[in-house]
């Protein structure tokens, strides 16, 4: 709905429109429906450097990257405005060992002209949305899905467990485990005496040396047994997960069918 709404109708480009345009962004340029600059003012460090000191009014804005890496820096800029319709993207700007993130508005004026604004991104702005986008991803998919995960950092400890956990207990709920050592979690589960886990210590750590060197280990099964007497088998398959910056365990419980 918003980039239909940039084909703008304007008989005269007033000159209080090019100040205001100017005090929102980083650098704008004006283009006539050949792509000559027509109008433009540049604020921005980088893209100073980019277009030189030279004055940039009358020449082709198609054909002002002087070099092989600039060309390829403005390559997907330049399809976009050949395109000839109002668009809103994210870019870079590449320039010796210096790269510079924006956000790219084309609007479609009259007569074919084309107004293109810069807006920078700072780098670390951009890596810290990425990150949080990523961990809002991670929760939708934590919490729909039908299996139990848990969350554990490197030391064992239990960081987050998702609700379908309670459908393997009957006092406790998955709250209840959050804050845990993983070793204690797991005997709240075994049968007492059960010969395969009387060693749990042991089995742990040596299972964990694996996953520290290949990053996963082949699923480990057994019988669980709930407090109201209920007893049925689970696999657990763990494999490392990035959530944000951080590395974690992420644990699939998964309910045997019997």
């Amino acid at each position: 709905m918003f980039l239909t709404s940039l084909n703008i109708k304007l008989e005269n480009f007033e000159e209080e429109c090019i100040k205001s345009i100017d005090s929102i962004f980083d650098a704008y340029f004006l283009l006539s429906k050949e792509n000559i600059v027509l109008d433009y003012g540049i604020k921005d460090r980088l893209l100073n450097l980019y277009f030189g000191r030279e004055s940039l009014q009358g020449k082709d804005f198609i054909k002002l990257s002087r070099n092989q890496t600039q060309q390829e820096s403005f390559k997907g800029l330049i399809q976009k405005i050949l395109e000839k319709k109002p668009q809103m993207f994210e870019t870079n700007v590449k320039l010796n060992d210096q790269t510079s993130y924006y956000y790219v508005f084309i609007f479609m004026l009259a007569d074919d002209q084309k107004l293109i604004n810069f807006q920078n991104i700072n780098k670390q702005e951009k890596m810290e949305q990425k990150l949080i986008e990523s961990e809002e991803m991670y929760r939708n998919i934590f919490n729909s899905t039908p299996y139990a995960i848990w969350l554990v950092d490197l030391r064992g400890t239990i960081l987050d467990c998702n609700e379908t956990m309670n459908n393997f207990m009957s006092v406790f709920k998955h709250i209840d485990l959050i804050g845990k050592p993983f070793r204690d979690v797991l005997k709240m589960f075994l049968r007492e005496g059960d010969p395969r886990f009387e060693n749990l210590e042991k089995v742990l750590k040596e299972r964990f040396k694996i996953l520290l060197k290949q990053g996963y280990i082949k699923p480990i099964e057994f019988e669980i047994s709930r407090a109201d007497g209920k007893t049925f088998w689970i696999t657990l398959e763990s494999s490392f997960v990035n959530i944000g910056r951080e590395r974690r365990i992420q644990t699939f419980i998964i309910q045997r069918e019997s």
